[in-house]
């Protein structure tokens, strides 16, 4: 019996023993990990990063200077019961359509939301934009008013063309115009979902502009009015600060995961324990992993899809995450076409102001020109180059107009066959084209 008691006792003590050193161990990755922690958030802020949202916003903006306030006033007009009805007619409106008929059914409907547009042109005047978006609710953040500007501009879109197709080019100039300015008020939104719509926005824009130049002829200091502003428009900065917005994003989720909140809804969350003390050492690793990931994106957002190629910088679009990075492996899929997207748009917009180049080209000599070499020097404008080469974009005349395209992502000339537009994979082939077919008489 007394046998028994000290082969009990014995295991006891060498259990106690285990526990102890276990507890050490532990102890001791917790603390070499969170000094791991420590010293990637040390780095980033000695090098200036701001790692909240709140911070990459900055200071609200009085009402009596911020656009977002008259905006507001457009937004509430839309959502009117004695205009909702005319607004969905014309965002659901295709102004691609050739049908007569169906452009004078819309007719009624843009004549009454004319003074929405008022509205907006009131607000743009503000050189300051900023809507009221709680940033220190972090993924819980809402932002309404990026549907309702998809929306507004769809009207200005459908607008622009309607004009257009009347021969009323400088209406139909204002329209584009605003509907180019729209972006502006989004600009500062530190946000990958924000510099999105922009993109969307852009490119809404982008094809109504290319309908009424089909439609109308716009002369020089139009072309160049709309050249001019769509020439101010930053997604290379849009994109650098929507990955530093998405790093504060991640940081924030980070600091309010635990029991009461995880990150997948309802059932089973492991999210929700990967904080407590016993995973503590996988939970500091995971943090810093992603903090470590993230700054490889911001950095490499800095550099354009060229400057990286030539410095041999391969984008790390969709990093090889830790299976221990619970929270790190939920967060990276979002970005894996966003440099691609906004790649691709930086290019449409060369390629528009180009056309809008063209445009006013002919205006002032009365034909189309022959290359890209001709429109340069007989026009005297500061030409956009092609980011994904560096050079001219490829222009050529054709038997009833002109084509021009970009390199596209895969940086080679597929000869102007356009690129699929469901994919984001960088290698695919084909080009950004964008074709103009002559009206008769043109």
């Amino acid at each position: 019996m007394s046998g028994q008691r000290s082969m009990w006792k014995t295991l006891a003590v060498w259990v106690g023993v285990f526990v102890v050193i276990l507890f050490i161990v532990h102890t001791v990755m917790v603390s070499a990990t969170r000094k791991r922690l420590e010293a990637e958030l040390a780095y980033l802020k000695s090098k200036g990063e701001l790692l909240t949202l709140r911070e990459l916003v900055g200071p609200k903006i009085p009402d009596a200077e911020n656009g977002a306030v008259i905006y507001e006033q457009a937004f509430q007009m839309m959502k009117l019961p004695q205009m909702q009805n005319h607004v969905e007619a014309i965002t659901a409106f295709d102004p691609a359509t050739t049908d007569a008929q169906e452009w004078v059914k819309i007719s009624p409907s843009l004549a009454k939301v004319q003074p929405i547009f008022v509205i907006a042109a009131n607000a743009q005047e503000r050189s300051k934009c900023q809507f009221d978006v709680d940033w220190d609710a972090g993924a819980a953040a809402v932002f309404p008013h990026y549907a309702d500007l998809r929306k507004l501009v769809r009207l200005l879109a459908v607008d622009a063309v309607a004009k257009a197709r009347a021969r009323k080019s400088e209406e139909a100039i204002n329209s584009l115009k605003l509907a180019y300015r729209l972006n502006r008020s989004i600009e500062n939104d530190p946000i990958l979902i924000g510099l999105l719509v922009q993109i969307v926005m852009i490119r809404i824009a982008n094809n109504a502009m290319r309908s009424c130049t089909e439609q109308a002829n716009f002369s020089e200091n139009s072309a160049k009015m709309l050249y001019d502003e769509l020439g101010k428009i930053d997604l290379p900065r849009g994109l650098v600060r929507a990955m530093q917005g998405e790093r504060a994003l991640g940081i924030w989720c980070f600091n309010n995961i635990g029991p009461q909140g995880g990150m997948m809804g309802s059932g089973f969350d492991p999210t929700k324990y990967v904080s407590s003390y016993p995973l503590r050492p996988l939970f500091n690793l995971d943090r810093a992993t992603y903090l470590r990931l993230m700054r490889q994106q911001v950095e490499q957002s800095r550099f354009s899809c060229l400057e990286m190629k030539r410095r041999g910088i391969t984008p790390v679009l969709d990093p090889d995450v830790p299976k221990y990075a619970v929270v790190s492996r939920i967060l990276f899929p979002v970005f894996t076409r966003a440099r691609f997207t906004t790649d691709s748009a930086i290019a449409e917009i060369a390629i528009a102001r180009v056309w809008l180049a063209i445009c006013a080209y002919k205006d002032r000599f009365g034909s189309y020109p022959d290359s890209m070499k001709e429109l340069r020097s007989k026009l005297g404008w500061k030409l956009p180059v092609d980011p994904y080469s560096g050079k001219d974009l490829v222009y050529a005349r054709t038997q009833d107009g002109f084509t021009i395209y970009s390199l596209g992502p895969n940086m080679k000339d597929d000869g102007g066959i356009e690129m699929p537009s469901d994919t984001s994979d960088p290698n695919v082939a084909g080009d950004i084209v964008w074709e103009c077919r002559l009206r008769q008489g043109q």
